[in-house]
């Protein structure tokens, strides 16, 4: 997906601020025209609107791909052989484990185990933050940790 499309909401917000004002410039040409050019203006005025209509339509289109793009949570209760046990080589679980402990609906280790294989193979903490849905400081702790394993 397009990188500007990443924050769909302000696309959304800019587009409709660009066509409030385009028609408000549009409207206030209409009343300052006038006799036989105010004719053609009035046809000029429907071309616009039904080019706003068409940028209407799209940019609502855009909101439904954009929404239609989001990952859906990954489903608990992963089987843990997937995951080589070379690959958890570096894990930050001294550091997780209070956390575990305390709230073990919050965190799921199979979906930690996940995001620590995400951020071995070099996502970023932003990524895994959105992708798994952790927390901002188990992201970036599994993404320094996982920074630390691979340059040791």
């Amino acid at each position: 997906m397009a990188r500007w499309i990443s924050r769909p909401e302000r696309v959304l917000r800019r587009a409709g601020a660009g066509i409030a004002v385009l028609a408000l410039a549009e409207l206030a040409t209409l009343l300052a025209v006038s006799g036989r050019e105010r004719l053609i203006m009035a046809g000029a005025l429907v071309g616009a609107c039904l080019s706003l209509a068409v940028v209407a339509f799209g940019i609502l289109r855009l909101r439904h791909v954009v929404g239609a793009a989001e990952v859906p949570h990954p489903q608990a209760g992963v089987a843990r052989s997937w995951v080589p046990a070379a690959m958890l080589e570096g894990f930050p679980m001294d550091q997780l484990r209070p956390a575990l402990l305390a709230d073990p609906d919050r965190l799921d280790l199979d979906l930690l185990y996940t995001a620590w294989t995400s951020a071995v193979l070099g996502r970023d903490a932003a990524w895994i933050q959105e992708r798994f849905r952790l927390d901002p400081w188990v992201a970036d702790l599994l993404v320094r940790a996982a920074r630390a394993s691979a340059d040791s």
